[in-house]
């Protein structure tokens, strides 16, 4: 991670706080989806899902940021979560 970006998510996190930040994850995820099903139906292009996509990176660093403080080891889990994909890639399973 870059020292910008998690830099740039602390700042958020302590201007809005835990809770608002939760919220617009959500919020962010919700766009995404949305997004998501009108570039499949021809609505927006690329660019417009590449931007959805950008939010909800942000959004998810400063998640993981906020469940560190809250004393999740979040490079643990996501190495072990990371191993079981690729354990079912080798496997060939969907």
């Amino acid at each position: 991670m870059s020292s910008e970006l998690e830099r740039t998510c602390r700042r958020a996190i302590s201007k809005y706080g835990f809770v608002s930040q939760e919220r617009q994850c959500q919020e962010e995820c919700g766009e995404l989806i949305v997004a998501i099903s009108h570039y499949l139906r021809g609505r927006i292009g690329v660019y417009e899902l590449a931007k959805e996509v950008a939010d909800v990176m942000i959004m998810a660093e400063q998640m993981r940021l906020i469940v560190e403080d809250m004393g999740c080891d979040f490079d643990a889990l996501f190495q072990k979560t990371l191993a079981e994909v690729a354990e079912k890639l080798e496997r060939g399973e969907q």
